[in-house]
């Protein structure tokens, strides 16, 4: 059983987006830690800090449209590394196509959401994220393991 706050990272560089995400989490009654990001170099050194000083992570919503980088690349290397793997890792991006889909899911996504264009809608889908990884998943073998940052 999880004990402590929810620790959440979002890698997103819209501030619409981020906005909608915290108001989700300060309406809700869930314990949550909330980390943004903008870049995936910002969330990489965080994580490989967490994994040194052995912090939990339990999620990380990440989408596509970064501006240094492909989220793909930011998801491949958090399910490449021992020590990160077993982070879960949602997709939330605008981007509908088969072909993001399928490939993230075979990078090791634990999920994946398109981001609506109205902000309801957006509200609505965070809710009920947040409802599944805060109070339902599982929290077994979730959060960094090593010593190692992810690379």
């Amino acid at each position: 059983m999880r004990t402590g706050a929810f620790n959440l990272v979002m890698v997103d560089d819209n501030d619409v987006d981020a906005e909608v995400v915290e108001r989700s989490i300060r309406a809700s009654a869930w314990d949550i830690d909330f980390r943004r990001f903008a870049t995936c170099e910002e969330a990489e050194a965080y994580l490989a800090s967490a994994v040194r000083t052995h912090t939990r992570v339990d999620l990380v919503l990440i989408d596509l449209s970064l501006p240094t980088c492909d989220g793909r690349t930011l998801l491949s290397a958090i399910k490449s590394h021992p020590s990160t793997r077993g982070i879960a890792a949602v997709i939330m991006t605008s981007s509908a196509r088969e072909s993001d889909i399928a490939d993230c899911y075979a990078r090791g996504a634990n999920g994946y959401v398109t981001k609506p264009v109205a902000t309801a809608d957006f509200r609505s889908n965070i809710e009920t994220v947040l409802k599944y990884w805060v109070s339902l998943a599982p929290r077994i073998g979730t959060g960094p393991q090593g010593t190692d940052p992810p690379r």
